[in-house]
């Protein structure tokens, strides 16, 4: 990917698009060699529709740049939307769930399920719980795509 270029698409989008929104919003985007190439920070007096229903506006509005842009699925984490910090809110929630997720499943020895998330959150559970010798798998079609924790299989 060409940021600069990405960058460029996703400026665009973003000056075609939210005028037609109807949303009182301004942006800032900028491009980082490290973490996300791309981050656009949202500001303006309807933040809260974007971060309504657990930013499904946001993450909607990334998608689309997303694809915009033309990234293959293993790519798409060089793109981050984002307002009042919600993403930085979300990783920590998430960060306390597999840490509840894997004492759960460490007590009962039964198998723990996620509630269903998008592919971003998903991915972040799989690395957060990757260290706890645990198996994690992601499960179901669409929407109801969710991440299950199960236990270590025992050693014969």
């Amino acid at each position: 990917m060409n940021v600069q270029e990405a960058a460029a698409k996703i400026e665009t989008l973003l000056q075609t698009l939210l005028p037609h929104t109807g949303l009182s919003l301004s942006y800032a985007l900028t491009t980082a060699d490290a973490g996300p190439a791309i981050s656009v920070t949202f500001r303006g007096d309807d933040v809260p529709a974007l971060l309504a229903r657990n930013a499904e506006l946001l993450l909607a509005f990334e998608h689309i740049a997303v694809k915009a842009v033309g990234l293959t699925s293993d790519e798409h984490d060089q793109i981050s939307f984002d307002a009042a910090g919600f993403k930085v809110s979300r990783d920590r929630q998430l960060g306390r769930a597999a840490r509840q997720a894997v004492q759960q499943v460490r007590a009962s020895g039964k198998p723990y399920s996620f509630p269903p998330m998008n592919s971003r959150e998903r991915r972040l559970l799989h690395l957060a719980l990757a260290s706890s010798g645990l198996l994690s798998a992601s499960e179901g079609e669409g929407p109801q795509r969710h991440l299950v924790l199960h236990p270590a299989p025992s050693s014969q």
